[in-house]
């Protein structure tokens, strides 16, 4: 299920085509490690990201399965897998979720994650 970091590309491919909202971006930040699941045929359906975030704790993110895929317990295995990876690294693992995404909210909190923080956020328009 590992994903080697000499593939961006199909990483990128992946998550344009199937998740484009994500925050995910392979290769965008040092420290990566990125999973995946490949078909029977050696597509890649689905990936996610462990990276440390901006205080050096491990953030969850670019969580995407195929859309053909979904439905069959691929974002579960992902998400757990890294998240079993960050505890037994650093002994936490953070992720965000877009307030909107009630499928990726109910799955994170049926592996245990909390809401520790709700905010909000807009554009500034400047003054006039």
């Amino acid at each position: 299920m590992c994903v080697d970091r000499g593939r961006p590309p199909e990483l990128k491919a992946l998550i344009a085509a199937h998740n484009p909202g994500s925050d995910g971006d392979p290769g965008g930040v040092p420290d990566q490690r990125w999973l995946g699941i490949r078909d029977g045929v050696g597509e890649l359906i689905a990936c996610g990201v462990v990276e440390p975030n901006v205080a050096g704790v491990p953030l969850l993110s670019g969580i995407t399965v195929h859309a053909e895929h979904r439905g069959r317990g691929l974002g579960r295995l992902i998400t757990a897998a890294l998240t079993r990876l960050a505890v037994a690294d650093r002994g936490v693992c953070t992720l965000g979720v877009y307030a909107h995404n009630r499928v990726a909210i109910n799955l994170y909190q049926s592996l245990g994650y909390r809401i520790g923080k709700r905010w909000r956020s807009r554009q500034f328009l400047g003054l006039r």
